[in-house]
């Protein structure tokens, strides 16, 4: 599967209520290690795990589902969902990170990545060729916006310099690419 990004993926007024969400006093936990796998990595960064293998740990969890099923029921022709087992809220604030974040895949194993981007921002979402040693596309943040692309893909997140935070909502799938 390429990449597929979709713009205004839910409805404006829905969009704004998932922003103000995570903005206005949302529970957000240090991460020590952006690419939690990769012991080398110098970057933090700050996340909220909502659901993972089954189990829900968030009571936010309920409000960023509907986006999910929103974006497949967009490229429903394309992509089917087998099994959704993790979801996770990601932020970055301004200048948090002076170094390139590291190229990584979220999982070893055949799955599909999501993102919804929650607001408008900069750092952009690098995806890099199989070797990791070429940029082959970038997908800015845009309110509204969803990516998606198969798991193997290399890809990395980026500090913001123009924008307080920048804030991501990732979906790990089992799926089937149509």
């Amino acid at each position: 599967m390429d990449i597929l990004v979709i713009d205004d993926v839910i409805s404006s007024g829905y969009q704004e209520h998932i922003e103000q969400m995570f903005n206005d006093g949302f529970p957000w936990f240090y991460t020590p290690r952006v690419t939690i796998d990769i012991e080398s990595d110098p970057n933090t960064g700050f996340s909220h795990l909502l659901f993972e293998d089954g189990q829900i740990y968030s009571n936010h969890y309920g409000s960023v589902l509907p986006i999910f099923f929103e974006a497949l029921d967009k490229c429903k022709d394309t992509l089917r969902c087998d099994s959704l087992f993790r979801v996770r809220a990601g932020m970055f604030i301004q200048e948090q990170n002076k170094n390139p974040h590291v190229p990584h895949r979220d999982f070893e194993f055949e799955h599909m990545v999501m993102l919804y981007y929650v607001s408008d921002s900069d750092g952009s979402t690098k995806i890099y060729n199989d070797d990791k040693t070429e940029i082959v596309d970038e997908i800015p943040p845009k309110r509204g916006r969803v990516v998606f692309f198969d798991g193997k893909t290399y890809h990395a997140s980026a500090s913001p310099k123009n924008h307080q935070s920048r804030i991501v909502i990732n979906y790990n799938f089992l799926g089937t690419t149509l």
